[in-house]
């Protein structure tokens, strides 16, 4: 297991703005440093506050090892505006909630421009879906099967 390098801070609710203009909220927890660093992105209907990344301490443990983590509640659940139907703003549809997360997160000051997306089940099949569009700053998926 690598080390802790750095410091961490944590910033809840952030509005990312969608092409249809709702706003779904993201945590982000991410090095204290004066640096760009690889950007990890799971989307999830769990409530982003105690969702399964959480319930493993990913925020931290990445965060204080070189990577900005950030969960995002999907349109229509918990702190995100919208209604909620299950895959309608993923994939190729007309509202592409995973394709702008990624771009609006790679236009931040504190990304290198790689994103990666994490999460099983729900987090999972948002990741399966997002591909199909194919984000510029989406490098690597890793999915769970559960």
């Amino acid at each position: 297991m690598s080390p802790s390098q750095y410091q961490t801070s944590h910033d809840k609710n952030i509005k990312i703005p969608m092409r249809y203009g709702t706003t779904p909220r993201v945590d982000i927890t991410r090095p204290e440093a004066e640096s760009r660093f690889p950007v990890l992105l799971e989307r999830t209907l769990y409530n982003k506050e105690i969702g399964s990344e959480n319930a493993v301490g990913a925020a931290e443990y990445f965060a204080s090892r070189g990577y900005v983590l950030i969960i995002q509640d999907v349109g229509g659940r918990f702190a995100s505006e919208g209604d909620f139907y299950p895959f309608l703003g993923d994939g190729t549809g007309i509202n592409r909630d995973g394709y702008d997360t990624v771009e609006c997160l790679a236009d931040q000051p504190w990304p290198n421009g790689r994103i990666g997306t994490i999460g099983g089940s729900h987090s999972g099949a948002t990741q399966c879906r997002n591909a199909l569009c194919r984000p510029p700053h989406l490098q690597a998926m890793f999915i769970r099967d559960s």
